[in-house]
This record gives structure tokens, sequence and C-alpha cells, in this order.
């Protein structure tokens, strides 16, 4: 089941994020990296201020709303939500003060078209943590369908939208206007369909546990919102708004791989959290060890492809200034691919079990190597400084992680056959980065990939990584007529 549902986030995500991806390719041609740093800004500056309107309570709410043992999932959505409203309106308040503050003192650039840009962003911002609400009640209850479909409608009234500011328009601050119209979508769908909880009363003794759950995941919560948007501040010391919108467009191209990871990362917490009650350790350890498999080998195609196409990519559609400084970005965002399915599976599992110094420890790891990178890399790498500490951090992240996961749950070591893989795209990588060097021509080019991919996928099947019960596997969640009844099925509850 949890492999069907997978498979609709996929789709659900690569449709949206197509016509995302699409639509911002296009806006990149047509608007000047300046005004993308402007809008890396209010993101950043937005993000700094999503701790007080989420406050970490995410995987607590995942948690409490999976938990139908001890609590009434409708009293707990119905706390939850409360509790959202108040701390929306809380961080409201502290943005605009907060932000005329540092308008005022000087410390990020008095412009009009910044002020338009952070107001967008900022409305953006609200709706999506309201929105927040709804999407994590239904991922609780391991319905994705009602948190997808509206994803999917919301991205294609966004397409067609902002084909019309951007090509027809020419105005930037329409553009990004339609990016708050995928939120105004979901939350009109949200408020008005069916739903598989309702609206009762605010449970104090609920509240109390959601207090106590957010205790413990808020320091990591900080962590991260720092190691996300204070490099960006950091890099401004030094550098231009221009350069910074390099660093946003090419981040903007990964965050649509990213989005789909996280929304895969949630499904397992709910998924955990039902075996755990049922004792099935087994099931768990099988669950990670497939999900890591699984990961590795198709972002072991995207990388690969990556590598390949990169200069023809970037030069071609977004323009040679963001090859010429924001190349070696680019190939290190997408080798950082690698870290998803050998890390992120064995994070949920810390969380259903509640081993939350390890969890907090990593984070604070992370954030460490982060702020050495800020310091001392940025002057040197310029925007590839801002990411470097957090891809260094994998190495050491990954090794306690995996040794503590196989000491107390027997799931994380790393195989013969695991070690071969990596070794194999470790070398297929350097080919790959030795063949975008030589300006093969693009015919040439794809042929070289396809005989690389080739081998890649035929050593799979020699080495038995991937095998007969893995491709049946495929081919049932990808049945139409199975995936058309699960949609209907969870249509109708």
């Amino acid at each position: 089941m949890i492999g069907r549902k997978s498979l609709f986030i996929f789709i659900s995500r690569t449709i949206s994020r197509l016509f995302e991806g699409i639509i911002y390719l296009i806006a990149v041609s047509k608007f000047t990296p300046i005004l993308f740093g402007y809008q890396q800004i209010a993101l950043s500056f937005m993000g700094f201020f999503s701790l007080f309107s989420i406050l970490g309570l995410e995987t607590p709410h995942l948690k409490i709303m999976t938990d139908q043992t001890r609590f009434n999932k409708n009293e707990a959505f119905s706390t939850f939500l409360v509790i959202e409203i108040c701390l929306i309106t809380i961080s409201a308040i502290i943005i605009f003060i907060t932000f005329a503050f540092q308008l005022n003192s000087g410390l990020i650039s008095n412009i009009l078209e910044l002020k338009y840009i952070f107001i967008i962003v900022f409305i953006q911002f609200l709706l999506r943590s309201f929105n927040l609400v709804f999407e994590l009640s239904y991922r609780s209850q391991m319905n994705v369908v009602r948190t997808e479909i509206p994803f999917i409608i919301g991205h294609f009234i966004f397409f067609l939208s902002s084909l019309i500011s951007i090509l027809f328009l020419k105005n930037f601050i329409l553009f990004l206007i339609c990016y708050v119209l995928i939120e105004l979508i979901r939350l009109i769908f949200f408020l008005f369909s069916k739903r598989s909880f309702h609206f009762t009363q605010f449970k104090f003794n609920i509240f109390k546990q959601y207090i106590k759950l957010n205790l413990i995941f808020m320091i990591p919560l900080i962590i991260n919102t720092l190691i996300t948007n204070l490099g960006i501040f950091f890099f401004l010391k030094s550098y231009s708004e221009e350069l910074l919108g390099i660093y946003s467009v090419i981040s903007m191209i990964f965050l649509v791989i990213q989005s789909l990871e996280q929304a895969f990362r949630s499904l397992l917490i709910p998924n955990f959290t039902n075996l755990l009650e049922k004792n099935d350790l087994t099931r768990i350890r099988e669950s990670i060890n497939l999900f890591e498999k699984y990961m590795t080998i198709l972002n072991g195609f995207l990388i690969l492809g990556g590598i390949f196409f990169a200069e023809i990519f970037i030069s071609k559609l977004l323009g040679n200034i963001y090859f010429e400084k924001g190349g070696l970005f680019f190939f290190g965002c997408l080798l950082s691919l690698l870290s998803f399915p050998l890390i992120v599976p064995y994070y949920p599992l810390l969380i259903v079990t509640e081993k939350f110094k390890l969890y907090n420890l990593l984070a604070v790891l992370s954030f460490l190597f982060s702020l050495i990178s800020w310091i001392f890399f940025i002057p040197i790498f310029d925007i590839v400084g801002i990411n470097l500490g957090l891809w260094l951090a994998f190495f050491p992240v990954t090794i306690i992680l995996r040794v503590y996961c196989q000491k107390h749950f027997g799931v994380g070591k790393i195989g013969k056959k695991q070690i071969f893989h990596l070794i194999l795209l470790v070398f297929l990588f350097i080919i790959a980065f030795y063949c975008s060097t030589l300006n093969l021509s693009f015919f040439l080019t794809i042929v070289i990939l396809v005989a690389v991919l080739t081998i890649y996928f035929i050593f799979l099947l020699i080495a038995k990584i991937l095998t007969k019960k893995d491709l049946r596997f495929f081919l049932d969640i990808l049945n139409p007529k199975k995936m058309m009844d699960h949609i209907k099925f969870n249509n109708n509850t």
C-alpha cells in the first residue's frame, strides 16, 4: 500500500513541479538575476519566522494524529488548528515589525521592488502555514490523494497564469503572485472538500502533549532553519544580490527534487508508527532497506543524466552567466542528492522510537559544519560556501546515524552489494564528469549517456541489487487500474 501511495506522491509532485520548473526556466530567461536575488532575501527572511508559525509541531502532529489509541483524531486536528491560528497571527506581527526595523537600519536594501516582493512572499507564507495543518492531517491518515489533487490543480492554474504574467505582461511581481494562487486554491479545496476528520473542540490535554513533544523537536527545527537561511546573510556581506540570484535559481531547481524527497519522508513516519505499535520491527527494517535501494537507484540515474547535460542545460536554458558563476554549485547540489537515500530513511526511525538525543546531536553537528563553511569558505568559494559545510557534514552524520541504527535496530549496515553499488556509481560519475569536459555534440552525448545507463542497469541485475521481485513490485504499483481504484477509494473516505 505504501508503494502505491509513494508512487502517487511521486507522480503528483513530478507533474506539479514540472509545471513549476518550466515556468521558472521561462522566468529566468526573461528576468534579471537580481530580481531572483531579492526573492531569495524575502524567502530567507520568511524562513526565519517559519519558526514562529509552526514551532516544530509538524512531527508531533503526525505522531499525535497517528496514535488513535490515545487521542481522538478530530480533537487533535481541532487543537492543532487553534494553535496554528494563534502562531500565524503572532508570527505575522513579528515579521512586519522586524522587516520595518531592517529597512530603517539599512541592514537590507530599501528598494521598492524588494518591498513588493516581500509582501507577496509573506502572503504566500501565511497561506502555506495554514495549509500545512490540513496537509499534515491527511498525511497522518496516509490519505495522500487528498493532499496531492489540490496540489496538481493549483499548479495547473499557476502554469497558465504565469505564462500570461511572464510572456505577455512581462511583470515579475505578477509572476510571484501566481505562487500565491497555488496556496489559495489548496486552501479552498481543504476547507470545502469532504474530510476524514472534522472540527470539534480545543483539548487542553492534547495541547500539553503538543508542547511536550515540541520541546523535543524545537532544537532541530531552530538549527535546520538557521542552516537553510542564515548562510544567505553571511553571503550578502561580501557579495551582491545578483550572485545571490544565481544561487537562488539553481537552488530552486533542486527544490523540485527535495520536495519529492520530503514528501516521501513524511509518509514514513505514520507508516513506522503503525508498525511499531504492532512491534513489527522486521517490516520497518524491510521498508528502510527497500526505500534506500530504490531511491539510490533513482538518484543514481538522475545524477548521471544531470552531469552529462549540466552545461547544455544551464547555458542554453538559463544563460551563460549561470554556468560561469554557478556551474560548480550546480554539480555540488547534484552530487548531494546521493545523501538522501543513505541517511534520510533513518530519521523517521529515530522519531517514532523517540531517540531524540541523537536526533538533536546530528542537527547540531550539521549546523557546526555549516557555520564553519559560512565563515571560512564563502570568501573562497562564494555561493558554494553557503552549502559546502552541509555537504561535508554528510560524512560524519551518515557514519554516526547508521552505526547507531545498526546497533539498536539491526538496520543500516552497508553490505557488500551496497558497497559495490556505490563504487560503481562513483566510477560512472567520474566518466560522466570527464565526458562533460569534452564539448561533445548533443547526439554523441546522448549515445554515451545511454551506454553508461545501460551498463548501470545491467550491473544492478547481475549483482541482484534489482531483482525480478523488484520489477514485479514496480509493475504492480504502476498498474493504472489499481491506481485509479486507490484514488477513488481515498476520495470516498
